[in-house]
C-alpha cells in the first residue's frame, strides 16, 4: 500500500510538471480576460524597486499605459482593461522568445538631423509574477525602414538575438481589469534595451520580443490604453504559424497600439555659410554637428588665384562663426 501511495505522488508530481511545461511551450498568443487563469496575486511590491528613466533625452513616447494613476494596490498605478465599457478583452499580446512570437509598432523622426538613439524603453508582464526580482531575462529587437510585414522593408539596426536588456524594473504598474481593482498578479515592468544608432528622419517600425521565468506565462505586452477609446493604433503581433497581423483585441475587435520609450540626442545638422562681417573680412559660420571635423576651404578668387583657409580642426557639436583676416573684394570670390 505504501509503494501503492508512493507511485501515485511520484505520477501526481509528474504530472504537473509536465503539464507546467506544456503550458509554458504551447500558451496562448494573447492573454484574454474571458480565460484568465490567475491565481492569488504575489504581495504588494512596497519595497520594490520602481523604474527610474535613462539619463538621455526623451526623444518619442508611443502612447500612455496608465489610465487610473495611484489606483492600484499600495498606491500603484493601473492600467485598466475596459472590459464594461468599451468590451474589450485583451490584457496583453505575447512575444515570448520560447514561442517565437514577436510585436512590432512604429516611431516617426521629424526633426531634419535625424536622432541618435541610446536606448529604448519596452513594457512586459509575467502572471503572477512579484514586482521584485525582475523575471525578465532577455529582449532582442529590430529597426526597419517600414513595416516588418512589408517585403520591400529592411532592418536598419539590431537582429533577431543580441540580447540587449540592461535593466528591468517594475514600472510601478499593475495590468488590471475594471472588474479587478487593486490586484497584484500582473505587475509590469519597464524593460530598459541599448541602442547606439544615428537614424535620419523619416518614419521607423520597431519589432521585438523578450523572455523570462518559465515559472510564469508570458512574456505578455499591454496596449496603449486610453480611457474611453477602444481604438489606438496600428500594431503588429507575428505568430509563427501564421505571420505578421495586426494586433487586435479579442473583445471589442479594435487594432492596438504598444507604448514603448526612445531616448537619445537630437542630431545637429551639419552646415557651411559665408559671409562679410561689418569690416568687410570673410566670415565662416560652421556647424559640425555630432563629428569632429577638420575645416578646409579654397577659395577661387576673380583674378584665378586661390586663397586656402585651414585646415581648422572643430570638435564635435561645434556651431559658430569664425572670423578670418580675409579680404574677399579685389579680387572677389568666385568659387569654393
Amino acid at each position: 500500500m505504501k509503494k501503492f501511495s508512493l507511485f501515485l505522488a511520484l505520477l501526481l508530481v509528474l504530472s504537473v510538471g509536465l503539464l507546467a511545461q506544456s503550458a509554458w511551450a504551447g500558451q496562448p498568443a494573447t492573454d484574454d480576460a474571458n480565460v484568465d487563469f490567475v491565481v492569488d496575486g504575489p504581495a504588494v511590491g512596497l519595497d520594490a524597486p520602481v523604474f527610474t528613466p535613462p539619463t538621455e533625452a526623451l526623444l518619442y513616447d508611443n502612447g500612455p499605459l496608465v489610465n487610473c494613476p495611484g489606483c492600484g494596490a499600495g498606491g500603484a498605478d493601473e492600467s485598466v482593461l475596459q472590459t464594461g465599457t468599451l468590451l474589450m478583452n485583451t490584457y496583453g499580446w505575447g512575444h515570448q522568445v520560447t514561442a517565437g512570437n514577436r510585436i512590432a509598432d512604429q516611431f516617426t523622426i521629424s526633426d531634419a538631423a535625424g536622432w541618435t538613439v541610446t536606448s529604448l524603453v519596452f513594457y512586459a508582464y509575467q502572471t503572477n509574477a512579484p514586482t521584485s526580482p525582475s523575471p525578465f531575462t532577455s529582449v532582442n529587437y529590430q529597426i526597419w525602414d517600414g513595416p516588418p510585414n512589408n517585403p520591400g522593408s529592411t532592418v536598419v539596426f539590431g537582429d533577431t538575438v543580441t540580447n540587449r536588456l540592461t535593466s528591468s524594473v517594475w514600472a510601478n504598474i499593475y495590468r488590471v481589469s475594471e472588474t479587478t481593482h487593486g490586484a497584484t498578479a500582473r505587475a509590469v515592468y519597464a524593460n530598459t534595451v541599448s541602442a547606439g544608432v544615428s537614424l535620419p528622419a523619416g518614419t521607423y517600425w520597431l519589432d521585438w520580443q523578450a523572455d523570462g521565468s518559465t515559472a510564469y506565462s508570458g512574456p505578455w505586452a499591454p496596449p496603449v490604453t486610453i480611457n474611453g477609446q477602444a481604438t489606438t493604433g496600428d500594431a503588429l503581433q507575428y505568430i509563427p504559424a501564421s505571420g505578421w497581423a495586426a494586433a487586435i483585441d479579442s473583445g471589442s475587435l479594435t487594432p492596438q497600439d504598444f507604448p514603448f520609450l526612445v531616448y537619445g540626442d537630437v542630431n545637429v545638422q551639419k552646415y557651411i555659410d559665408l559671409y562679410l562681417n561689418p569690416q568687410g573680412r570673410l566670415v565662416i559660420d560652421v556647424c559640425t554637428g555630432g563629428e569632429a571635423q577638420a575645416l578646409f576651404l579654397i577659395l577661387i578668387l576673380a583674378n584665378g588665384q586661390r586663397q586656402t583657409i585651414g585646415p581648422i580642426n572643430l570638435p564635435a557639436g561645434f556651431c559658430q562663426p569664425i572670423a578670418t583676416q580675409f579680404v574677399p573684394t579685389n579680387p572677389p570670390i568666385v568659387g569654393i
